[in-house]
Formats: C-alpha cells, structure tokens, sequence
C-alpha cells in the first residue's frame, strides 16, 4: 500500500505541474476563459463517471452552496492567475500560486476555530516570506494578479465539510460543475479539442491525491507533493520555455516550499 500511495503522490505532482505547462502554452492563442471552461468541463464529466461509479451521495443544500463558493473561487482565482502564468515563469507563479494551501490553513483557525499551532504560524512566515523575495525580482503586475488568485483560492476552505458530507468524487464533480458554469464566457474557444488535456490532467491530480491520503496519511501526502511538484514544474518550465530562475527566485521558492509543506503537513 505504501508505495502505491508514494506512486499516487508522484502521478498527483506530476499532473498538476503538467496541467500548469499545458495551460501557459494554451495562454498563446486561448482566452483565460476559454481555458478556465473547458478544464472545468472535462473535470467535471471525468468526475461524474467517478461518482457513478463509486455511488451518489445523499447530497443537502448547504454542500450545493459550499460546491457553488469553492467554484466559483476557483474560476475567478484561476482567471487571474492564468494573467500571471501568460506574463512570468510557469516555474515561478506554479509555486508561488500554491501559497493558497497555507491561507485556506489560515481561515481555518480563523472561521472554523481550529487551533493555530506552531508550525501553521512558523509555514504561514516562510511562504509569505519566499513570497516577498521572488516577487522582487517579479513584474509588479505578475505578483498582483498571483496575490489576487491566492486570495480568492482562500474559498476552498469551504471544501473541507463539503468533501466531509459527500465524499472527494462527488465533491469533486459539484465543484467542477460549479467552475464550468461560472466559466461560460469561455464557452467559444478557438480549438476546443485542445483545451482537454489540462483538464484531463487536473482531474487525474485530484483524483489519485485523494486516494493517496487514506493509504499514506494526509501528513506524508503534502510533505512529498508539493517539493515533487515544485521539481516537475521547474523541469518543464526549462525544457518547454527555456525558463531560468535567478538565485532570488531559488532562495525564494525553497521558503515557499517549506512553508507549505511546514504549515499543511504539521500544521
């Protein structure tokens, strides 16, 4: 079982720095809609045979209201940091965007009451920290529409009790039914056949992270993923768009990495 939970971890890195990659090179000739749409769209008919398959939940109200926040938080956060992923570095704004894990921490304590230990406040100081030296070297308007995005990702917060009364695959399909819808406008894409593999890749992330976390616990889980990913995206940036990063950036993405490891797996 354990390494078929490291090997989920691996495929889960993999696929979003995958789908990251895929979009930045989409970003050339597709509206930020249009790929906010169909990425919803292919999530949310892959999850649909998910829950099929698995068995529909008992589903309230209250979860439709929490899918609605969450997706439509993430469309509108994906909007913005598709604006920053089109202008910077793919191996920088990926790692940087993924800050919104440690604010979703955040609201946590904040609006649930849940404790603030020790390592949430020390991860919740290096990422912020790492944030603060790579955006020097960031164009200002990078850094805004990453902050932007990070903040409205914070709306995933309300994923936690919706995957809690439903389960992850029916989570997973309310929410990404509620990101296509809020993504309409996208709906007339130039080539909508080449907009599936980012979805395609953001469903296989979710969907074998949420196996992994029973068959190696969410704390081996986050600690693992999030360096993985880091090294995937990094790799594809060089390799695809000859990114290089500066020693600011390196200094900065390791605090980040720490940070949200730090504040997620121990916190």
């Amino acid at each position: 079982m354990l390494e078929i939970g490291l090997a989920l971890i691996a495929l889960t890195a993999f696929s979003f720095a995958a789908k990251d990659i895929f979009s930045k090179n989409l970003l050339k000739t597709e509206s930020n809609w249009a790929v906010n749409f169909y990425m919803g769209l292919t999530g949310f008919l892959l999850s649909l045979v998910w829950v099929l398959l698995s068995g529909i939940p008992k589903i309230s109200l209250l979860d439709i209201f929490y899918a609605a926040i969450v997706g439509a938080g993430v469309s509108f956060g994906q909007y913005f940091f598709f604006k920053a992923l089109k202008e910077g570095k793919a191996s920088v704004v990926g790692p940087i965007s993924c800050t919104w894990a440690v604010l979703v921490v955040i609201f946590a304590v904040l609006f649930f009451g849940q404790p603030l230990s020790i390592a949430t406040a020390a991860g919740a100081a290096l990422a912020f920290g790492g944030i603060f030296i790579t955006a020097i070297s960031q164009h200002p308007k990078v850094t805004a529409n990453l902050i932007i995005a990070i903040l409205i990702w914070s709306t995933w917060v309300f994923a936690a009790p919706l995957i809690s009364n439903v389960g992850s695959p029916a989570a997973l399909c309310l929410i990404m039914l509620f990101i296509t819808l809020a993504s309409i406008r996208g709906i007339h894409a130039k080539k909508p056949h080449t907009l599936l593999l980012p979805g395609i890749f953001n469903f296989i992330a979710f969907a074998s992270e949420s196996i992994a976390i029973p068959l190696v616990t969410i704390v081996v889980t986050s600690a693992l993923m999030t360096p993985l990913y880091f090294l995937f995206i990094n790799i594809g940036g060089y390799f695809l768009f000859r990114e290089r990063l500066t020693k600011s950036e390196i200094t900065g993405l390791l605090l980040v990495c720490a940070g949200i490891v730090t504040a997620t797996a121990f916190g």
